[in-house]
């Protein structure tokens, strides 16, 4: 007769279930969350990689025309030069150089599918006064809630007309010649 005092619960472990599943969908919102930063830091990373790749062909072609390296300079994408039609070696420097701003120009401006989303390149050269001229070149692009613009990485006084905004981010590259 004892047995008969024993009551049984009945509905318990639904409960448990029930709340089980909603821990789970909060964990896997949560990863999905961590899988959508990743790819959005994954793309600017991408497009960074993109920049410093740009201006390191830049300045291979400046210093490979070392001696009309006045020609690139106070250059931007905005002035894109026409094609000189150079691509041989017997090109004389300047035209080489003209050559060598129009290639550079051209994954900027092509409206279909830019290189960088609302890029922008600029070349800038500063005589110091011993001998020495320094090359900046600056390529800017359009990055959401970049913290670029309030650290003034892109500030050049002697880049033609760079106007950033806070919604871009930037690059830039110094060398003697």
């Amino acid at each position: 007769m004892a047995s008969s005092k024993i009551r049984q619960q009945h509905g318990f472990t639904l409960i448990e279930v029930l709340i089980s599943i909603v821990i789970l969908s909060i964990g896997l919102l949560g990863i999905a969350g961590m899988q959508a930063t990743s790819m959005s830091n994954n793309h600017q990373a991408f497009i960074k990689t993109q920049a410093a790749n740009m201006a390191a062909d830049m300045a291979d072609r400046i210093r490979a025309n070392r001696d009309a390296a006045a020609a690139y300079a106070n250059f931007s994408t905005a002035e894109a030069p026409a094609d000189p039609g150079c691509i041989n070696a017997g090109c004389p420097g300047a035209q080489l150089a003209q050559y060598d701003l129009f290639q550079w120009s051209q994954p900027f401006v092509r409206a279909l599918q830019p290189a960088l989303p609302g890029g922008r390149g600029f070349i800038s050269w500063v005589d110091n006064g011993a001998g020495q001229e320094v090359i900046t070149i600056t390529i800017i692009w359009h990055e959401p809630n970049s913290d670029d613009f309030q650290n003034n990485q892109c500030l050049d006084a002697n880049a033609p007309a760079i106007n950033q905004t806070a919604d871009e981010a930037c690059y830039q590259l110094s060398f003697r010649i």
